[in-house]
């Protein structure tokens, strides 16, 4: 009986160890603002791809929209987040028993060692509910579901998997078409809601055409190129060897493509995370109760080392900055976050873009409407973005645009034709922060 309640309460001891993870990493990463933006703005009542911008279909943000319909703050983002964590804590468990914990302290550890994953989270769900659903030999439409949830949650990752999930039955034609059907039930209802809103050619444009600009970005380290083709080598050997494991390592392995195009080490770690998590299912080592209790402590402990040694540090916790109270924020964000809304503040007749990859923080933080121009990264305007952008831009009357030279310099999704644009067809007419503050002549 004792140990029948531990093992559910642990779950919630996971829950908060994965909200504090969150809720004090030290630095707000530009894809922890976009994810939360996005779903802020769906409950906020804007159109995805007409009203703002994605490269990646709708599941992810339309899910995690739902609690900030009752609370806009980004804390309820990030409860919802430390949700799809504590179910993905349960599938690993249901998947490598008691040699979960060590999966699931690798999970603690990667915020804090990389940022926070976003709709790559998701997907990462989705694979082990697949990869339990086939074990526990689920009804094909059940699967079907779950492969059209990942297709429409990152479209490139997506389509691989669906293909194995097919490819796995290949044999039986009743059991593909039922997955097939499955995989059917979540397409009609996006593109319904894509076709009612109207939105269905920017929805196109921005995930499927756009990828092929998207492709293009500068964010890859060249490092983990190499290593990435190294590891889908060794995958495909164990693939071979462990053909009685089929299921586990088809997946896996196609999972690991989530680090391309972009080559950088959060999605490399998110698609090596799979790979260990069917090595671990299947491996032999010993595993006793003190060594499941001590990873228990460290899942428990490490992330309150983690908020103390935060919170020990200059900052201000909580603060008054809008929407983003309960997130600790370091002192520079702070400032940066302050200053920029005390010029809104003074600036309130006219319109302010910021044309970096900060701007969504700074509409999050400030009442003022996010609209396209908020993201300009390459590939998320879709076909001839950059054309796109410009236009929308020479649109744009009394406007203020910021824009931070620097990212000329270094490696970034931002499109730095628009930048030069701007520089080259304006006048600069102030200055805050590092941002040069510009009028179109």
């Amino acid at each position: 009986m004792r140990d029948k309640i531990l093992s559910k309460t642990k779950y919630i001891f996971f829950f908060f160890s994965f909200l504090i993870s969150y809720l004090f990493l030290r630095k707000v990463s530009a894809d922890e603002t976009w994810s939360y933006g996005f779903s802020y703005n769906i409950a906020s009542g804007l159109v995805p791809y007409q009203d703002f911008n994605m490269i990646v279909p709708p599941v992810f943000s339309f899910l995690f929209s739902i609690g900030l319909f009752f609370y806009k703050g980004i804390l309820m983002f990030h409860i919802e987040q430390a949700l799809l964590m504590v179910v993905i804590c349960y599938l690993l468990e249901k998947l490598t028993k008691e040699k979960s914990v060590i999966l699931i302290f690798l999970l603690i550890l990667l915020p804090i060692v990389n940022g926070l994953p976003t709709y790559n989270t998701l997907c990462c769900c989705i694979v082990l509910a697949l990869i339990y659903a086939e074990k526990r030999k689920a009804k094909d439409l059940e699967i079907g579901l779950l492969l059209g949830l990942i297709l429409f949650t990152k479209q490139s990752i997506g389509f691989l998997i669906l293909l194995c999930g097919c490819y796995l039955v290949k044999n039986d034609k009743e059991r593909l078409k039922k997955r097939c059907l499955g995989v059917a039930i979540p397409t009609f209802f996006i593109f319904t809601y894509l076709l009612l809103a109207g939105n269905f050619n920017d929805f196109i444009d921005q995930c499927f055409l756009g990828m092929f600009e998207f492709s293009k970005n500068g964010e890859s380290v060249a490092i983990w190129r190499p290593i990435s083709i190294i590891v889908i080598w060794i995958a495909f050997l164990f693939y071979f060897r462990k053909q009685k494991y089929e299921t586990e390592w088809i997946y896996a392995v196609a999972f690991y493509f989530i680090c391309f195009p972009l080559f950088d080490l959060l999605h490399f770690l998110l698609g090596l995370f799979i790979i260990l998590t069917a090595i671990i299912a299947h491996s032999d080592f010993l595993f006793n109760y003190h060594l499941e209790k001590f990873f228990l402590w460290l899942i428990i402990l490490f992330p309150i080392g983690n908020m103390l040694v935060t919170l020990n540090a200059k900052g201000v916790y909580p603060n008054h900055i809008r929407n983003y109270e309960y997130r600790y924020l370091n002192p520079m964000e702070y400032h940066n976050a302050e200053t920029l809304k005390e010029y809104s503040d003074n600036h309130l007749e006219e319109d302010i873009i910021i044309l970096s990859s900060t701007s969504y923080i700074f509409k999050l933080s400030n009442h003022r409407r996010i609209e396209k121009l908020d993201l300009i990264n390459r590939g998320n305007w879709g076909k001839d973005g950059t054309k796109k952008m410009i236009k929308a831009i020479q649109k744009k009357k009394s406007t203020l645009f910021l824009i931070n030279k620097e990212e000329l310099n270094y490696s970034t999704q931002t499109d730095k034709e628009v930048l030069k644009y701007i520089i080259k067809n304006g006048k600069r007419v102030d200055k805050v922060l590092y941002f040069d503050v510009y009028q179109l002549n």
